[in-house]
């Protein structure tokens, strides 16, 4: 009999499939939009981050040159795209947005360290941004300040080099050199070697144990997707109002159909939802997203367990609720405050440490911390046994409660 009313259900959202379809499609798009936003999730991924900027050079010196070519060497050259422009090509791109910022040389720059003059440089940032640019501004910050430096440290030479005319004699050109050798080895202590080294260890793994990867979309969806199976199945339990005021519930009491049949099939297709569901989150990500499941057979435990667990929550929610419209009313609102108490909606780490002591209070914490370390950190290790029995307990007390608060409450 359970399954005959289970198939009559079926039917019943067969006939009306549009909403049943969105509430399926709604955490396949949210993992999608997830999915582009973390890069499939894996903390390996560096981000590729190449800042366009555009440099007009009205200097073409030497100390021009050096300060664009700064931009092009070591891990500044990974970050920064060049591109030179002259004057009638800088400002019409920078209003195009085709740069985070154009760098203006202006000419005498080169003449002016050498004469202990002043130079501006200009730097115009797009406004459409606000990251980018900063970069860049605090990069050309920090270049000028180093150059500032280095002419400080070298001010005597300096100042020989712009004394001479346009043919050094040998004796000048040693004269230099002597001076330069001097300030070198007198900062040489603190340049070489320098203060501070930096030590590189590679930790080894164990063959037999490796390690297990962190990954930021399976950790987020893992949260995500269990709160929007919850709304789903809010959605889904108000049918039990619908066939009441219908009055189609009462027609099927007059059947051999008992009332534990009836809210039995009622709950088991809410289950087979949630299992649908979430199966096809968790495909969309592993195919699409190429998220590791770190083991198959606890991953499918979970996986029936879990949804198990938040049909009965459902159900014993909606067992208390005498109407459609304070089921509209209070349910949504238990369900964030689950949430939020569950890691569902923000990492636990980041809540007051004094919620963070009622998480195990909600149960969406069960069902989300299980997901998010196995798929979210690949981890075997966490008392799996626990979480698993407790959801397990929680489906059978939760749907043995709601059979008897609804057999108390239902009457023909």
């Amino acid at each position: 009999m359970i399954f005959r009313l289970l198939i009559k259900d079926l039917l019943r959202r067969k006939a009306k499939p549009a909403g049943i379809v969105i509430w399926l499609c709604l955490p396949l798009l949210l993992a999608f939009l997830m999915g582009m936003i973390s890069s499939g999730g894996s903390s390996s991924d560096q981000p590729n981050i190449e800042i366009p900027l555009l440099v007009e050079d009205h200097d073409d010196s030497f100390v021009s040159q050096f300060l664009i070519g700064a931009f092009s060497r070591g891990e500044l050259g990974k970050m920064f795209s060049i591109t030179p422009v002259d004057s009638a090509q800088g400002k019409p791109l920078m209003d195009k947005g085709k740069a985070s910022a154009l760098l203006i040389i202006p000419r005498g720059l080169g003449d002016s360290l050498f004469t202990s003059g002043s130079s501006t440089l200009i730097l115009v940032k797009n406004p459409a941004q606000s990251f980018l640019p900063k970069i860049v501004q605090e990069t050309v910050l920090i270049l000028a300040e180093a150059g500032d430096r280095g002419l400080r440290l070298l001010d005597s030479p300096v100042e020989k080099i712009s004394t001479l005319n346009d043919s050094p004699t040998e004796v000048d050109v040693a004269d230099i050199a002597v001076q330069i050798h001097r300030i070198v080895t007198q900062v040489e202590p603190l340049l070489l070697p320098p203060i501070i080294e930096i030590s590189e260890e590679t930790i080894r793994e164990q063959k037999d144990e490796p390690a297990a990867s962190f990954s930021l979309f399976g950790y987020l969806v893992s949260g995500v997707a269990i709160l929007i199976m919850m709304f789903m199945l809010d959605n889904l339990a108000k049918d039990i109002f619908v066939e009441k005021e219908q009055k189609t519930l009462f027609r099927i009491l007059t059947t051999p159909a008992t009332r534990s049949q009836v809210f039995a099939s009622k709950l088991l297709f809410m289950w087979i939802m949630a299992l649908i569901a979430l199966l096809l989150v968790w495909l969309f990500a592993i195919l699409i997203f190429h998220v590791s499941v770190a083991s198959l057979t606890l991953f499918a435990a979970l996986l029936i367990v879990s949804s198990g667990a938040l049909s009965a929550l459902a159900g014993l929610l909606y067992s208390f609720i005498e109407t459609r419209a304070q089921a509209s009313g209070i349910v949504p609102a238990l369900i964030m405050v689950f949430a939020i108490l569950g890691g569902a909606m923000l990492p636990l780490e980041s809540l007051p440490g004094f919620l963070r002591q009622f998480a195990p209070v909600s149960p969406l914490y069960w069902v989300v911390y299980p997901w998010q370390r196995l798929m979210g950190f690949g981890d075997l290790h966490f008392k799996v046994f626990l979480y698993l029995g407790v959801l397990a307990a929680f489906t059978l007390a939760g749907n043995a409660l709601t059979f008897w608060i609804m057999d108390k409450k239902v009457r023909i």
